[in-house]
This record gives C-alpha cells, sequence and structure tokens, in this order.
C-alpha cells in the first residue's frame, strides 16, 4: 500500500510590524489611561478592562501593540506580571493640549512617524503618497508584506497621516498662519524651517535655498552632511527647531552597539 507524499506546510509570511490601529484611536485609548491612572504604570489587565476590551483578547495585545510603536507607552515587568504606562510623548498629547500651537502639530508628526514602516514610507514618497496600487506593490515585493493584510496597513497608515495633518515632507509651517499643502504655493518672506531629507535622514541631494533674502546656517552632521537651519530665527522658529530635533532624534543619534 502506498501513501501520497504529504504537500510541506506553507509557513505563514509575516509582515513587518505595524500599528494594528490608528495614531487617532491610540491616542484615545492613552487619555483613558491618563483619566484613570495618570502617569503611574497598570497592569495589561486592568488597562484593557479600562478600554472595555478583554484582559487576554487580541484588541487589547493590539492596542498596546500600537500605544509603544507610536511611543506612546512603555512596557515593563513587575512581580505582578506585564505593566504599561503612559510616555511624555503621550501625556504631552493628551493632557490639555494646544492643539494648535506648532510644538503640538510636531509631536503630533513624531507620534504618527514613530513606527519604521510609517517613517519609512514617509521618506521613501516624501509626503506625496501614490495610489494605494503602488504603495502595495512596493511592499509587497520590497518589504515581503504579507498581501492578505497589506491594504489594512495601508489604511491605518493613511488615517494617522490625515490624522496628524501631515502634507509635505520638506517643509513644517513655523507658525499656523502659513499654508504648506503646495510645494509651489508662497509665503510670507521670513525665515520658514524645513527639513533637508538629503542630510536628514540620508540618500538623495539637498534642497537649496531659492529665497536670497533668507540666509541659512549649517549645523554639521557629519563629514558630508549637514542640516540647513535659517538665520535669524524668531523665538517661536527656535522652539520648533528643537521639537523638529527631538522628532529627527532617532535618525541622528545611532543607537549605541
Amino acid at each position: 500500500m502506498t501513501t501520497e507524499p504529504k504537500e510541506p506546510k506553507q509557513k505563514r509570511v509575516r509582515s513587518p510590524s505595524y500599528p494594528g490601529i490608528d495614531l487617532e484611536e491610540s491616542l484615545n485609548r492613552a487619555r483613558i489611561l491618563w483619566e484613570k491612572v495618570n502617569r503611574h504604570p497598570v497592569s495589561v489587565d486592568v488597562a484593557a478592562r479600562y478600554w472595555e476590551l478583554a484582559p487576554q483578547g487580541s484588541q487589547a495585545l493590539v492596542t498596546i501593540a500600537a500605544l509603544k510603536k507610536f511611543g506612546l507607552a512603555e512596557e515593563s515587568e513587575s512581580t505582578a506580571g506585564r505593566e504599561i504606562k503612559l510616555t511624555d510623548l503621550a501625556i504631552s498629547l493628551v493632557y490639555n493640549p494646544d492643539v494648535g500651537s506648532p510644538e503640538y502639530k510636531a509631536l503630533l508628526a513624531q507620534a504618527a512617524l514613530s513606527p519604521q514602516i510609517h517613517d519609512e514610507l514617509w521618506q521613501k514618497y516624501q509626503g506625496t503618497l501614490p495610489d494605494d496600487k503602488l504603495i502595495e506593490r512596493y511592499l509587497v515585493i520590497e518589504r515581503k508584506f504579507n498581501q492578505k493584510y497589506v491594504s489594512q496597513f495601508i489604511s491605518e497608515f493613511r488615517r494617522t497621516i490625515e490624522f496628524a495633518k501631515l502634507r509635505n515632507f520638506d517643509k513644517v509651517p513655523a507658525t499656523s498662519s502659513l499654508k504648506v499643502n503646495q510645494a509651489t504655493e508662497k509665503t510670507e518672506s521670513r525665515p520658514t524651517l524645513k527639513f533637508v531629507p538629503g542630510y536628514i535622514g540620508g540618500g538623495g541631494k539637498a534642497h537649496e535655498a531659492t529665497d536670497s533674502n533668507i540666509s541659512e546656517v549649517p549645523i554639521f552632521l557629519d563629514e558630508d552632511k549637514y542640516a540647513k537651519v535659517p538665520f535669524p530665527l524668531t523665538e517661536e522658529d527656535y522652539q520648533l527647531l528643537l521639537e523638529q530635533l527631538r522628532l529627527l532624534k532617532k535618525r541622528l543619534v545611532p543607537k549605541a552597539k
């Protein structure tokens, strides 16, 4: 008696790690933790009950993972088991925020781009996202995403970018009155802060200043890499610069080996 050879069991294709819920929902759940426990650590089971989720259910685990990816929570172990607590970034975003301030917008952008795959896509397309099919093709072929879940991720990514009001990677408004939705749109002639992807983040050439009235001071990062900062700065622009540097810290400061 002969038996048919068994087909080898196919391994499940695991996509790169990404948040299972978008930034807006993550902040809503961070806000609940702030109202319940302030900045104190709380067990994972208790946090799930605050969110009205099953303590050991998949949604609770997805929520905790998303909060960590967005930099809103950190996890630790105690005698009571797994615990999480809000980060300073989360508290700054949920505790009586001035949602119209440049500082709030910079922190919101920091959270939105904290997941590595978010930051990668934002840099790749420089803030101008193409059609979903093009993003999907890149993710499946180049980043080895599981095709079954790729559309779910793209939807989450777009919702997060929309919520954070990120429009153009090269420019960040110095005041809420400046319009930066289009690269060709004219703004006030005073200096405005901008990212230079060719040097902050690597790859490509730096954008040259087009306004002869703007003086720029280079901040040298490496032998052949530098960031351009307009000069002089207003106090508001200086504070925004500090927030942007915090946003870019993970790209500027290599992890210790």
